[in-house]
């Protein structure tokens, strides 16, 4: 089957109606098609739409001063009890590199930060497979995004700019 490359997706959509209670099941009909093409996509056939903005970079994320970058070069491993998993791991992998969710790294191009992959179960038996990212929150300058008391963002909402 030909990889598709259009999707619905489009940034300007937005509900016509009000995030209440009685409208719960509403809006969660309306976020299933919304973001169908990208955050919950399962077609195998449709790339996932582009993200707007910058590629992402380590330099984008803060770390101490003096952190030392950690690149990991043994391969995941499968555990043993679960050995049926490589196919399938195998096939979520090329899976995910066709719809443009990771690459390849190239032989011999250098890298400075490089974490395992780790297998693990999902609830219902299959494989998840999470990236192992001990190494560098461990080194990562944590940023506070303080959130404000319910009555401190309706008095902020009201307040007017001359």
């Amino acid at each position: 089957m030909p990889f598709e490359t259009t999707h619905p997706w489009h940034p300007s959509k937005a509900s016509n109606f009000a995030a209440t209670r009685e409208n719960t099941d509403r809006m969660h009909r309306w976020l299933l098609e919304r973001y169908a093409a990208s955050t919950f996509n399962t077609c195998p056939n449709q790339a996932l739409p582009t993200m707007i903005g910058p590629p992402m970079s380590i330099s984008m994320i803060r770390v101490v001063p003096d952190a030392e970058p950690v690149m990991t070069s043994r391969p995941a491993k499968v555990p043993v009890y679960h050995v049926y998993w490589r196919d399938e791991v195998n096939r979520q992998l090329q899976q995910d590199v066709a719809l443009g969710v990771i690459e390849k790294v190239p032989p011999g191009m250098s890298v400075t930060w490089l974490h395992n992959m780790v297998i693990t179960p999902k609830a219902n038996g299959s494989p998840r497979r999470p990236v192992d990212l001990q190494a560098l929150n461990k080194v990562s300058v944590r940023e506070a995004h303080p959130l404000l008391h319910q009555h401190s963002r309706l008095e902020a909402s009201h307040v007017t700019r001359s």
